[in-house]
């Protein structure tokens, strides 16, 4: 229905801008007019796509919006944490808005989650499997008691990054959960044997790594430093997400790989090392590039348009 309804508005539109333009060139308007005409007719389209996603009363005072949740006194003792960690609420689960509101939560608030995640939290919840909490780098757990806040932080937690001595590739999706059930995160990852290079069993050492730190944390960037006496393989504690996020090692790109369902993982040499991961989709690229090329095409239009009219006037007089 909306869709038939845009597509009646856009006729609407465009229908009101070529009589418009008519007018115009047939000098039934004025320069003045026309241009005010054109204006009105944006603003008022404005207007009214403007009114469907932003209602009046989304707007509230400052006052208003720092006192949409009130911090207890869990939230006040997180807050003074200042590492890299995430926050849960099993009572509120992944769409729990409190949550993100004051902290880093796994699921924070939005119609939208990657389908994988929602798979293991499925999974998760029906098995109970600890273990997914640790790498999902879940360092505190709140838990509402009545009208207390109880506070439990996770001695487990893995960190934003590991590196692990064993990675075992699972013949299906059903298989990689399965492993999963009864795995230590802290030595072992599982993957999909399609997505990774090397399929079977591949063992590693972590006791040789020296050095694994999170310097930069970023929506769209991060950065490590990495030192170890051997290759190591390291999961990261990040969705992964292929549609945009890209990996290099000392600037060089190296390919990121799915581990434990939803985390990422890279094979890092031996050595000091920057590792970086950037988030610059495609898409994004794409629609500016087609936005420059359309602008661009509009611009020599009006300016055709222009050179043209003033030609006939000059070929008429």
């Amino acid at each position: 229905l909306i869709f038939n309804q845009d597509l009646i508005r856009a006729g609407l539109f465009c229908s009101l801008i070529t009589v418009l333009i008519y007018f115009f060139t047939e000098k039934k308007v004025s320069k003045t007019i026309f241009i005010s005409a054109l204006f009105l007719l944006m603003i008022i389209d404005l207007m009214g796509v403007s009114q469907r996603y932003m209602d009046r009363e989304l707007f509230v005072t400052p006052r208003q919006k720092s006192n949409l949740f009130q911090a207890q006194s869990g939230d006040q003792l997180i807050l003074k944490d200042t590492s890299r960690f995430r926050v849960y609420e099993p009572g509120l689960k992944l769409s729990g808005a409190r949550t993100s509101f004051f902290h880093n939560a796994i699921g924070g608030y939005h119609g939208a989650k990657p389908r994988r995640f929602e798979e293991l939290y499925e999974y998760f919840s029906i098995h109970q499997i600890s273990g997914v909490m640790d790498m999902l780098n879940v360092k505190y757990l709140l838990i509402q008691e009545e009208q207390q806040q109880k506070l439990i932080e996770n001695p487990n937690v893995l960190g934003a990054a590991w590196a692990i001595d064993s990675l075992i590739a699972a013949p299906s999706a059903d298989a990689v959960l399965s492993n999963m059930k009864t795995m230590d995160f802290s030595k072992n990852g599982v993957v999909l044997k399609s997505e990774f290079p090397n399929p079977g069993e591949v063992k590693f050492n972590s006791d040789q790594l020296t050095h694994l730190e999170l310097v930069k944390s970023h929506p769209t960037q991060l950065v490590y430093s990495f030192e170890a006496k051997e290759e190591q393989l390291v999961v990261f504690s990040e969705m992964y997400y292929p549609n945009g996020w890209t990996a290099t090692i000392d600037g060089e790109k190296t390919p990121i790989f799915p581990v434990n369902y939803v985390l990422r993982g890279l094979k890092i040499p031996a050595g000091n090392h920057t590792i970086e991961f950037v988030f610059d989709p495609p898409v994004v690229k794409l629609g500016g590039t087609i936005r420059l090329i359309t602008l661009f095409l509009f611009i020599a239009m009006v300016i055709s348009f222009f050179v043209k009219r003033q030609y006939k006037l000059k070929s008429e007089n």
